[in-house]
């Protein structure tokens, strides 16, 4: 199922690429994909400071930390055919798990966790191992705040500070966890932010196929209507495509940070 649904993220995107290119990104994000990935971590004074600005506006550095877990519920909408379902988020640290119910909650579809070092799929009663690189470049925008945070604490994310453009109100920040040679290639994120608010409007991230580092889609995730939750700003609405190809669209329908999550939300599905 997965390998299926990369698959045919991949096609999309080179259907797209010959085409045109993102709708909100413009040209910049193919070429700056295909800028040399650092060796190593390089702090870019300017980048850290901006995205310090972007943190702040969300709800600054102390808020953020403060938070013990996220717990995010969906509601998805697939542009192909218009159906619905519920998207359930429990994120703490580097562990997540995300269940897919039926739009009235009442029937699981799918569920993903990081599984603490076991990470895997499960559909019904068939349960399928997930590669690190896979599970590790899934984001969720609607922890952009938290998402860039960590970039900020963690020194082994690099960043690099990439265009300032007047004419079309956007900076653009490149982040990469340098910590491995299959980070650097798997988690480079290119963070988009409008100049006037200095808080995220979109982030492209690479997908690779689970065995194939040959070939990977670039992932756009636009966010907007950012509202005010636990004195964290939360984007409610955000779009998921590639190229001019909108996969799905998900709004918030409940949202709570302050509240423990325990460890055995995130064990490996059985």
């Amino acid at each position: 199922m997965i390998k299926m649904f990369i698959a045919l993220l991949l096609t999309f995107a080179s259907i797209a690429k010959a085409q045109t290119s993102f709708a909100f990104a413009g040209n910049t994000a193919d070429a700056y994909d295909r800028l040399p990935m650092p060796k190593s971590s390089n702090r870019d004074s300017q980048a850290l400071q901006l995205l310090q600005q972007s943190v702040d506006k969300m709800g600054g550095l102390t808020a953020i930390r403060a938070i013990p877990g996220w717990k995010i519920h969906l509601r998805v909408t697939q542009a192909a055919n218009n159906t619905t379902h519920i998207a359930r988020w429990e994120v703490v640290g580097d562990e997540f798990r995300v269940e897919h119910l039926s739009s009235d909650a009442s029937k699981m579809l799918k569920a993903v966790t990081t599984g603490q070092g076991n990470a895997s799929t499960q559909s019904g009663t068939t349960t399928t191992p997930l590669p690190f690189h896979t599970v590790r470049s899934w984001i969720v925008p609607q922890m952009a705040a938290q998402l860039l945070e960590k970039a900020i604490d963690d020194p082994e994310y690099s960043l690099d500070l990439l265009k300032v453009d007047a004419n079309s109100n956007q900076t653009i920040i490149r982040i990469v966890n340098t910590k491995t040679p299959l980070t650097r290639l798997t988690t480079p994120e290119l963070w988009y932010f409008d100049n006037t608010t200095m808080l995220p409007a979109l982030v492209c991230i690479r997908q690779y196929r689970p065995n194939d580092f040959t070939h990977h889609a670039l992932m756009t995730f636009a966010m907007s209507n950012f509202t005010l939750r636990d004195g964290v700003l939360i984007p409610f609405h955000s779009t998921l495509q590639i190229g001019e190809f909108v996969l799905e669209t998900a709004d918030v329908v409940s949202v709570k940070t302050n509240e423990a999550i325990p460890n055995s939300r995130f064990a490996a599905l059985r």
